[in-house]
């Protein structure tokens, strides 16, 4: 089974939410498979499959008990946006776990000379549908230059807020004048979707379109990477603290930091000076 074949089926039908191995539908299938029958082909799938498989299902678990309770259920793309969403966040995961385990902890590193690295990272309640932002900008010796955190209303999914706040960073760094720059987060998913068209059409499309304008206008050398979320801790710390804000406020801070702000950044670069 593939997860291609899944998700076509999901868009040309609810009920092919319930996806056999070989493509069909439950209705078709139930006539000769049983649910064992069904976990036992799950189980000889490749570890990549099984992935996305238990995706799925815990998605699809996940909205339909949103349902049962009465909330609104996504529509099927943005439940497929969802899945897409947790299987690049896994893989990432699986890498960077896999990464940490042959190497020391690895921790924020300075830029190239002349460069300023701006590190950016959201935090997401998905209860409330509520978040949080937070950004640094240090330069190549490791001295903070400005850092950022907000909280954020109306949110859809940690991605959104991934998105967000690096339009916060941007309209910061901007402002300040910077024109040599590096944006590091920790997702994969919105590395792609500000480095390639894939997710234009999709619900969160015009923020990714924005994000690309504003990169592409702003700055005369700019690089967006991804780092494992060991080397995004201050950023990490500032969103958490965003989170605490007051709806739709937010902080700034240029030359002068408080006491947290510094600690954050002091625990993110052990061995470099603010």
């Amino acid at each position: 089974m593939r997860m291609g074949a899944l998700l076509s089926e999901m868009q040309e039908s609810e009920e092919a939410l319930v996806a056999s191995p070989n493509g069909r539908n439950q209705r078709e299938t139930s006539k000769s498979s049983d649910p064992i029958s069904m976990f036992d082909e799950i189980f000889c799938l490749t570890e990549e499959d099984r992935m996305k498989v238990c995706i799925l299902f815990w998605v699809w678990w996940h909205e339909r008990n949103k349902a049962n309770a009465g909330d609104q259920m996504k529509s099927l793309d943005d439940i497929i946006a969802s899945i897409n969403y947790h299987v690049f966040e896994c893989r990432n995961h699986k890498k960077q776990s896999s990464t940490q385990k042959q190497d020391s902890i690895i921790c924020w590193s300075p830029p190239p000379s002349g460069i300023l690295k701006i590190n950016t990272d959201g935090a997401f309640h998905e209860s409330s549908l509520s978040g949080g932002w937070g950004f640094t900008v240090r330069n190549d010796s490791g001295v903070l230059m400005a850092a950022g955190a907000g909280n954020l209303e109306h949110v859809s999914n940690a991605l959104h807020t991934e998105a967000l706040a690096m339009l916060y960073a941007i309209s910061t760094t901007t402002q300040m004048g910077c024109n040599r720059v590096i944006f590091e987060t920790d997702s994969v998913v919105l590395k792609q979707a500000i480095s390639s068209e894939e997710y234009d059409l999709s619900t969160l499309g015009a923020v990714f379109q924005e994000i690309k304008f504003q990169l592409n206008v702003a700055f005369d050398d700019v690089n967006v990477s991804v780092c494992p979320r060991s080397c995004n801790v201050a950023a990490h710390s500032l969103a958490a603290d965003g989170v605490r804000l007051g709806d739709g406020e937010y902080e700034t801070w240029l030359g002068y930091f408080p006491e947290f702000v510094v600690n954050s950044v002091a625990g993110d670069s052990p061995s470099l000076n603010l």
